[in-house]
């Protein structure tokens, strides 16, 4: 079997299984998911607070879900203590914001993600949370497909470990921005933006030792800047769209970088490629394609399955 072959085999079992594990999340309807009665442009919550309380900073509540519920739109919800927190979903546009503390989500089974993002709109933003899935959970932080274009997410000083996905980002034409954060032992995809026309900027991340670093699909875009993608079980980067690498690093992983269809196209441009199997792998279409002068280092010993495209000016 070709390593597009099974790559396409490992990606078509892990996304039926999950697929069906969240369709019940996915088809709610929004407003089921609104907040009632919010109150808090500012909702705090501690390990040890209750959810009876008013979600204060003098009162906190215990769960992100309570917090969310009496927030107003564009408001934050502070996690003012370490400790562990149950999973939740988001309905409105909203910062979690969990600076200075350890505060970890956990969930496991397929039955939801730490975070479902099912939003009509706006910007969501996750600051500084830790996720862990127990190598069961599966996703650390999903997006409906029936969000809305509009959606924008952006993630900073994320970590997560123990999940089939790290982010699934389903929504058509949104945005993604993930910067400073980890996704280490990730069971499927580390990061999978697969909403069509949706666009991703990674910087300043790590990919280590997943089974797929990342991967964008067909009639998306994304760019990855200054990132490592190391220690694959399978594949760094793969794209059916177009994937840009800036000043990144792909070490030791059992393929490099992937292109699948003929419409994927990699641009690499500063970049380290090296210690892995196979650099990369162009047989299944599409191109990867250096800049000229050349300012990226393919290190010797790795197989190169096709060869890359026409090199791009630099200007």
């Amino acid at each position: 079997m070709t390593h597009s072959n099974r790559f396409t085999l490992w990606k078509t079992r892990i996304r039926a299984v999950l697929s069906r594990a969240l369709a019940v999340v996915a088809v709610l309807p929004l407003t089921a998911l609104m907040p009632l009665n919010a109150q808090n442009f500012q909702s705090y919550l501690s390990a040890a607070g209750r959810d009876t309380n008013d979600c204060t900073v003098t009162e906190p509540c215990r769960s992100i879900n309570r917090a969310l519920a009496v927030t107003e739109r564009f408001g934050e919800v502070v996690i003012a203590s370490s400790g562990v927190y149950a999973s939740a979903t988001i309905s409105q546009p909203v910062t979690i914001s969990a600076v200075g503390v350890n505060a970890t989500i956990v969930n496991t089974g397929l039955a939801s993600a730490g975070l479902t993002i099912n939003l009509s709109g706006g910007d969501v933003f996750i600051k500084g949370l830790a996720f862990d899935g127990h190598r069961t959970g599966s996703a650390g932080i999903a997006t409906s497909p029936q969000s809305t274009t509009s959606l924008q997410l952006h993630l900073d000083d994320v970590r997560m470990q123990g999940y089939e996905y790290g982010v699934r980002f389903e929504t058509p034409d949104g945005q993604l921005t993930v910067r400073n954060s980890e996704f280490d032992f990730i069971g499927g995809f580390g990061v999978s933006v697969e909403g069509t026309g949706a666009t991703a900027y990674v910087e300043g991340s790590t990919f280590d030792t997943d089974v797929f670093g990342f991967e964008n699909s067909p009639g998306t875009q994304a760019t990855i800047f200054n990132s490592s993608i190391l220690n694959s079980n399978q594949l760094g980067a793969e794209t059916g769209g177009t994937l840009i690498l800036s000043k990144s690093r792909i070490v030791g992983n059992l393929v490099g970088l992937v292109t699948e269809g003929s419409g994927a196209k990699i641009y690499l441009a500063d970049c380290v490629i090296s210690g892995n199997q196979d650099a990369w792998d162009t047989t299944s279409g599409g191109a990867i394609v250096g800049t000229s002068p050349g300012t990226s280092f393919i290190a010797p010993g790795q197989i190169e399955n096709g060869s890359l495209g026409p090199a791009v000016a630099l200007k």
